[in-house]
């Protein structure tokens, strides 16, 4: 359970970090908003594949198909 819950840990922290910083730096504008969240997006996904590896797209696949199958 740690170590399932310890990944994704480390990647939302990451992300935090970049945004943090990314919002001191950028101007306060509703775009900023939406440059963040995109940012936040890229940061999240990249750190997911490079703790979990491409296994975490098939479980995605996975997942989605059992939720709509239903």
């Amino acid at each position: 359970l740690t170590q399932s819950a310890l990944k994704p840990l480390l990647a939302s922290a990451s992300m935090g970090l970049v945004l943090i910083i990314l919002r001191n730096l950028l101007p306060v504008e509703i775009y900023s908003i939406w440059v963040l969240i995109a940012i936040g997006i890229a940061v999240y996904v990249a750190s997911i594949l490079m703790l979990v590896g491409y296994s975490i797209v098939d479980d995605a696949k996975k997942g989605a198909k059992a939720l709509l199958s239903r």
